[in-house]
């Protein structure tokens, strides 16, 4: 059925990736990615594993920084022409945190952080991550302030060890 849509709301995990630098090289190419998980920890460790793999790369290839945020919340499920998609805050927000990545990090929301198998992870020492908590305030979201977390690996080497 050509044009028919299909609406429902679910809470996932939205994570949005852009190379870093990159769009000032393909402007007319968009690199941005989004993501959607139904596990926050899901999320985390594949862009974790996606960061360390683009940043080592082998035989010479030069390194690539991929910009992440990271939202776990409600959003509304849109199938439109046989084709998935996401839309609402959750979205806009995942969105926003992105912007604040350098490559070499990733950006959580309180949403992204919350749960028991993220809160694990990002203790366990053997994951030699640092965890940097900070505030700020989100374009779009009017006079509101935002307690994020800031995610990076200790040592950056190529060892690619992230469990």
């Amino acid at each position: 059925m050509t044009g028919a849509s299909r609406r429902e709301q679910t809470s996932l995990t939205i994570l949005f990736t852009d190379l870093r630098d990159s769009t000032r090289i393909y402007r007319k190419i968009g690199d941005a990615v989004m993501a959607a998980f139904r596990r926050p920890s899901s999320a985390l460790r594949a862009i974790l594993s996606a960061q360390q793999r683009l940043a080592f790369p082998s035989d010479g290839v030069p390194p690539f920084y991929l910009k992440a945020g990271m939202h776990h919340g409600p959003c509304i499920a849109v199938t439109m022409n046989e084709k998935l998609d996401y839309f609402g805050s959750v979205v806009n927000m995942a969105a926003r945190l992105e912007r604040l990545s350098s490559g070499e990090d990733i950006i959580l929301s309180e949403g992204g952080r919350q749960g028991p198998e993220v809160a694990e992870f990002l203790a366990a020492q053997e994951a030699g991550l640092a965890v940097e908590r900070f505030e700020v305030q989100l374009k779009g979201f009017d006079k509101e302030r935002f307690r994020l977390w800031r995610v990076r690996r200790l040592a950056q080497d190529g060892s690619g060890d992230s469990s």
